[in-house]
């Protein structure tokens, strides 16, 4: 830096008043505020974003409000077919904090929750950094770790990621206290651990795999000792272990669902060996891209095809990109520098990519939060240094990043802005050798056009405006919190308002709005359908409805809903067909609910208007089964791959078995068609009116399960059509019984004649087992506090003997 840039005593002097980190809170809280203003004023009070905020997360927070009032809120049966409570309820403070808001209230709580939880990010994320370089630098950083391209691009999803970002760094400080033997340590590494995995446990497995390679390379990087790196070793496995087992209460109900459901996706997918260890061309320029540009897009792209979307690919720090990280590399060959170089190989290699999240998908890049804390660090850290570094060295890496930007985003933008352009290329130079990069840029439907690409160039032009200004004009170092807070709101609201699609209003409207005017009659009796405009209507209306969108299955019935059409193993939204009206009898719905007839027409068959009301229209299934039906006729599950288009139509005329369950029950019941049916040969409308006849009467629910009662004239198999799994407990007539996965992946129940009471209860599995083990975890804590103060007292006693003789 030349002179004139140099640090005065007088600048040393006020940057040497610490800055505290209530102030770094505030400045964190008015910057989310100023960014999320325009959409605020645009929905008149209320903060919503695009796609799974609207669409997933309220109706899901609602539901979960409901439960809890309940006072045993284990199972839910308005989301989808049925699920326990380890799909709805997570142990982080800020989910329990607007579970204190009205239901009603629960879509604009859970807006400005978002505020504080950035706030609570700034914050620790402040003291994190602080243990490495100045209270002025740290500031700086805070806000870049808060605000960063990983933040922004899922801002759909800051229901449940801001709650990760906000307490990631408690990891950091925690690791580093032990490191440095400082007070308090290993409680607050336990700390950290436990309220990292009670916040997501789907995002603990990334915190995990970074924890142990910071670890590693913290460890690797000092002079210790081998005794003493045992020893640290050591304490970090208790410290991790103990932190698991005090979170188990809440965690191990999730294992049930979390792990098996995880399992389904990118393993079920076939690779070659080659696409677990490279990217494609164009993948990876998106991945160079946004360390030096703004997310734009979370499932548009603005320059590159074939680019998975919803992937959580952004990581550009606002106002700075990694301009100076680039230096701080050029500069150092610390610990730092090495784990940054781990991270960006990671970050290129699928196969390690996708370890950070399961598997689930290798593209994700939801591990993101622990670089972009990595790259607030090294930017922190050259702050703290710019007194030594020269100006012609950060003019240098300035240019590089304004470079780099360039070459990744011209050469697309003139080819999507002038398509002929391309064709013309093709002519000149060989489509084999450029085809690479541009294939697919005119075909992918998930590009966004010039419009986004103007945008993005944008955002991108005012950031590093905004750093020449920063680091090449005199006097505007001391405007650099200004110009961040500035970068850092025009870079989110600019997202939002790109990415909130004018369907969001519609959402809104029928979904937040007008909800409450929906009362459908007969609740938990039967089950609604509706359009596909809004997912999760009958969340938002609290009736129930095979419909559901979230990011969680239940996997019992992943085959199931497979098979009918509902959904493929790795779609997240389960919805009947409406070619397949057959679904509606077998699964109880009663009435469609039609909250736009301006734009959608009902027209399966066997639907009679009832009534409309606030410009909602009500129709009654006049071919209705109520929940709760039995069989005298079985088919076995080999058998039912011959009807593989209409199993739901058989399904109304026999119950599904195993082979294992037909040899038990096969004798009190007869054998379905034994020459093959065709599907068109089904007539699904009598055989529901017929299956109305052998259904169970009294039907009750709650949120603890279900009961009904049934006359069987013989021995039966009852079906309900309610996710089996574990955590279901039966009784009939007061007595436990034998419950049995039927129809692919429902509760049946083997009764014999006779009136019956049947009682249906639901227990989290694994909650009794978490409670234990956390439990277990608290007192051995209390006792390791109780021990290390009792060596603490007893040291201070000798030595104060030692001084006094």
């Amino acid at each position: 830096m030349s002179t004139q840039e140099t640090q005065t005593p007088k600048d040393i002097k006020q940057e040497a008043k610490p800055i505290r980190w209530w102030t770094v809170a505030l400045w964190a809280a008015t910057i989310a505020l100023l960014a999320m203003l325009p959409t605020i004023v645009q929905y008149k009070g209320l903060f919503v974003v695009y796609g799974d905020f609207t669409q997933q997360f309220i109706p899901m927070r609602i539901e979960a409000k409901r439960l809890l009032m309940t006072g045993a809120p284990w199972w839910s049966h308005n989301a989808g077919l049925g699920a326990g409570a380890g799909v709805l309820l997570t142990g982080s403070p800020f989910f329990w904090i607007s579970m204190l808001s009205p239901e009603k209230w629960l879509p604009w709580a859970m807006g400005y929750t978002v505020v504080l939880k950035l706030a609570t990010a700034a914050c620790f994320s402040f003291l994190a950094l602080k243990m490495f370089v100045s209270s002025r630098s740290a500031a700086v950083g805070a806000i870049l770790y808060t605000f960063s391209g990983f933040t922004i691009i899922n801002t759909e999803f800051l229901p449940i990621y801001a709650d990760v970002i906000a307490f990631f760094p408690l990891l950091i400080i925690g690791t580093e206290r032990v490191l440095r033997n400082q007070n308090h340590g290993f409680l607050i590494l336990v700390a950290s651990i436990a309220i990292n995995l009670l916040v997501s446990f789907y995002m603990f497995a990334a915190s995990s795999l970074f924890f142990v390679l910071y670890l590693l390379i913290r460890l690797l990087s000092t002079e210790t000792k081998n005794k003493s790196r045992m020893r640290l070793i050591r304490t970090f496995i208790g410290g991790y272990l103990l932190g698991v087992g005090l979170a188990s209460i809440i965690i191990f109900p999730k294992i049930y669902v979390c792990v098996i459901d995880c399992a389904r996706a990118e393993l079920r997918q076939e690779r070659s060996w080659q696409q677990w260890l490279f990217f494609g061309p164009q993948r990876c320029l998106e991945l160079v891209r946004v360390f030096f540009m703004p997310s734009e897009g979370m499932f548009q792209h603005a320059f590159y095809p074939n680019t998975a979307s919803w992937s959580s690919t952004g990581i550009h720090l606002p106002l700075f990109g990694v301009t100076l990280v680039i230096a701080y590399m050029a500069r150092h060959r610390d610990w730092l520098f090495r784990l940054l170089l781990v991270c960006t190989i990671i970050t290129f290699v699928p196969l390690l990519n996708a370890a950070f999240c399961g598997f689930t998908m290798v593209a994700y890049t939801r591990w993101w939060f622990a670089l972009a804390f990595l790259l607030a660090l090294a930017t922190s850290k050259i702050i703290d240094e710019w007194h030594t570094v020269q100006s012609v060295a950060l003019r240098k890496y300035y240019l590089w990043s304004i470079a780099i930007c360039t070459l990744l985003t011209v050469p697309f933008a003139i080819v999507n802005c002038y398509p002929n352009m391309l064709l013309k290329l093709y002519k000149i130079v060989p489509i084999g050798r450029i085809k690479w990069w541009y294939d697919g840029i005119l075909e992918d439907s998930f590009m966004g056009g010039p419009k986004l690409m103007l945008a993005a160039g944008v955002l991108c032009v005012i950031n590093y405006t905004l750093l020449w200004l920063v680091l090449f004009v005199p006097g505007w170092q001391k405007r650099l919190i200004f110009c961040l807070g500035i970068a850092a709101a025009i870079n989110w609201a600019g997202f939002i308002q790109l990415n909130n699609k004018p369907s969001l209003k519609y959402v809104v409207h029928h979904a937040i709005h007008n909800a409450k005017e929906h009362k459908i009659p007969q609740f938990g009796q039967c089950r609604i359908d509706y359009p596909r405009s809004v997912f999760n209507y009958g969340l938002y209306i609290n009736s129930p409805s095979p419909i559901l969108f979230s990011s969680i299955r239940t996997p019992g019935l992943a085959h199931f809903q497979e098979l009918t059409g509902c959904c493929d193993y790795l779609a997240v939204h389960s919805a009947m067909p409406f070619d397949r009206p057959a679904l509606r009898s077998l699964l109880s719905v009663k009435y469609f609910v039609n909250y736009d007839p301006g734009d959608f027409e009902l027209t399966m068959p066997g639907y009679q208007f009832v009534k409309e009301t606030a410009g909602t229209q009500i129709y009654e299934n006049e071919y209705f089964v109520p929940m709760g039906f039995s069989y005298d006729t079985y088919i076995s599950e080999s058998q039912l791959s011959q009807y593989s288009d209409c199993i739901e139509k058989v399904m109304l005329k026999a119950v599904v078995l195993s082979d294992d369950q037909i040899l038990k029950y096969g004798q009190n019941m007869q054998q379905f068609a034994p020459v093959p049916v065709k599907c068109a040969d089904f007539d699904w409308m009598s055989d529901a009116q017929e299956m109305k006849k052998h259904t169970c009467t009294d039907y009750t629910a709650d949120s603890q399960g279900f009961g009904a009662k049934i006359d069987l004239e013989k021995p039966k198999m009852v079906f309900f059509s309610v996710p089996y799994g574990a955590g279901w407990t039966a009784f009939v007539d007061g007595k436990p019984a034998q419950i049995e996965k039927v129809n692919i992946g429902f509760l049946g129940l083997m009764l014999p004649a006779g009136q019956h009471n049947i009682e249906f209860r639901y227990f989290p599995p694994g909650l009794r087992l978490g409670a234990i083990v956390s439990g277990v975890s608290v007192i051995i804590l209390l006792g390791y506090f109780i021990i290390t103060a009792i060596v603490l007292k007893r040291s201070a006693n000798r030595a104060r003997e030692e001084f006094q003789t």
